[in-house]
């Protein structure tokens, strides 16, 4: 029994339509393996800041300004610090961080007061001193970083002036601390960092007596002195 095969005529759009499958699906495969898919997207942004990662730290800074005592008679001299600022970094987000840290300190500050058992110039020279400090720090955009500190402690120091030709001096003293201040971070390489910024350390001694070799003066004053500094550091991140 004869078979009807239907044969259907060859045209050119026939002919075009079969040649160009095998190209399509050649392109169709290169396209859905160059183009990310969405499991492919990554969800998280990179760090904006390398240098707020986790991490141990050692600063230290050198601060020049004024000390400023509290009494109205006074008026300021100098002041001069020298800090080292062991500490830890804990980075909240790729743009805050908190640092805990304790400050080490050194260096003198000096006034003049008009009043009182001698008038002219002191010097408080602070042997040692140790402040525990809180900061918290926030971008301020291509990497640098702004930090608002406040920290408590003690200081050890003697005061001295002149009288009568001679320096009459106190025993060391020890004195309550407060320090209140903003640095900015600058990265100069992946490790170290630049810093600048301004403070205010407030200082605070009970001083008894002022002695010249055999002689004592009773001075029988508290001493309160404000020394607002400008800093300029470096630190390493370890």
């Amino acid at each position: 029994m004869p078979t009807n095969i239907l044969i259907k005529p060859l045209t050119v759009g026939t002919l075009l339509a079969a040649l160009s499958q095998p190209v399509l699906a050649a392109a169709d495969k290169g396209t859905k393996t160059d183009m990310l898919q969405p499991e492919e997207v990554p969800l998280t942004t990179p760090n904006a800041a390398p240098n707020n990662q986790n991490g141990f730290y050692l600063g230290a800074n050198v601060g020049f300004g004024q000390g400023r005592t509290t009494e109205s008679s006074s008026s300021p001299g100098t002041a001069l610090f020298t800090r080292f600022e062991p500490g830890y970094q804990i980075g909240l987000s790729s743009w805050h961080r908190i640092e805990l840290s304790g400050e080490l300190l050194t260096g003198s500050t000096s006034f003049r007061n008009s009043s009182g058992n001698f008038s002219g110039k002191y010097n408080f020279d602070i042997q040692y001193g140790f402040l525990a400090k809180i900061g918290y720090g926030y971008s301020l955009g291509t990497r640098l970083y702004g930090i608002a500190k406040v920290g408590a402690g003690a200081m050890v120091g003697t005061l001295s002036t002149q009288a009568n030709g001679e320096t009459v001096k106190s025993d060391a003293t020890t004195g309550n601390a407060l320090f209140l201040g903003w640095s900015m971070i600058v990265p100069v390489s992946s490790a170290v960092d630049l810093t600048g910024g301004i403070s205010l350390t407030h200082a605070q001694f009970d001083v008894g007596t002022l002695k010249a070799g055999q002689a004592s003066y009773q001075y029988g004053r508290s001493v309160l002195v404000n020394n607002p500094t400008i800093d300029l550091g470096v630190r390493l991140r370890l």
